[in-house]
């Protein structure tokens, strides 16, 4: 799903900048400046350096922005589809209400109405006939 993997880009993205590895470079005071205190002169092509240079090219920023965006998309796909869900239900109840309703009035004459809901808002419009 959408959302769990942005979750997952997110996490995986946002867990070095947290550690100290920023567009900035490296952190002072976080967990990366202390490695790299005790490690010395960082080697060319060790992780230490390839994270320093992923976070210094702003691939995490992009990567944590980019699965968050993906995550909330994913939640609101889900709550739109839940939400429409539940409309076509209450809908088709209710139309089964105002068929009953109807036959029970069929003799009288006043005028019908056909009730509407708003997809959006879920708002009651009643269109007479």
């Amino acid at each position: 799903s959408l959302k769990y993997g942005g979750i997952a880009v997110a996490g995986v993205c946002a867990i070095p900048m947290v550690a100290g590895f920023g567009p900035a470079g490296i952190v002072g005071g976080s967990i990366a400046a202390l490695v790299q205190s005790s490690i010395g002169s960082v080697a060319a092509g060790s992780t230490f350096a390839a994270l320093q240079s992923l976070g210094a090219t702003g691939v995490f920023a992009t990567g944590a922005t980019a699965g968050g965006t993906a995550a909330g998309t994913g939640y609101i796909a889900d709550w739109w589809s839940k939400k429409k869900k539940k409309t076509s239900d209450e809908d088709e109840s209710s139309q089964r209400d105002r068929k009953n309703t109807e036959e029970e009035h069929e003799e009288e004459d006043e005028p019908k109405s056909k009730e509407m809901h708003c997809p959006f808002c879920g708002c009651v419009f009643y269109d007479l006939q």
